[in-house]
């Protein structure tokens, strides 16, 4: 308790040699005019929210006022369409087969004669097309 006695003393004291002190005075008074209604404006705006923080207003509404409730309206989903059934061509790749083919007999590039004979040979597979029903359906 002590102690807090002290201290208010020494600040008190200290506040009345800082606020006592003289001024000085030198050249023209009107020539800081504009900066110290600045500095006094400034001042007030400070003094004013400082204010404002500390006392609540006289219009505000009381804490136990209850808010109304809030009520929800939901949109029904937009209805369902009906996408009617169609024909589509679908193409797919066949896989070729092999077939047996008869070359006749013939003179080669050499010259020589050779016999008629059976070859192998592979028929390169093309697109198969097909028509597929695709059923109706709800989008």
């Amino acid at each position: 308790m002590k102690t807090a006695k002290y201290l208010v003393i020494g600040l008190s004291i200290i506040a009345f040699v800082m606020i006592s002190s003289v001024p000085s005075y030198a050249g023209c008074k009107q020539r800081y005019r504009w900066e110290g209604i600045g500095i006094a404006l400034g001042s007030m705006a400070l003094l004013g929210t400082l204010y404002s923080w500390t006392h609540p207003p006289a219009y505000a509404a009381p804490a136990a006022r209850a808010c109304p409730p809030t009520t929800y309206y939901y949109a029904p989903p937009p209805p369902r369409t009906w996408v009617p059934g169609h024909w589509e061509i679908t193409r797919e790749r066949s896989a070729g087969y092999w077939e047996r083919t008869w070359v006749p007999g013939h003179y080669d590039a050499c010259g020589r004669w050779v016999e008629g004979h059976y070859v192998r040979r592979h028929v390169l597979g093309g697109w198969i097309e097909h028509r597929v029903w695709v059923p109706g359906y709800y989008e």
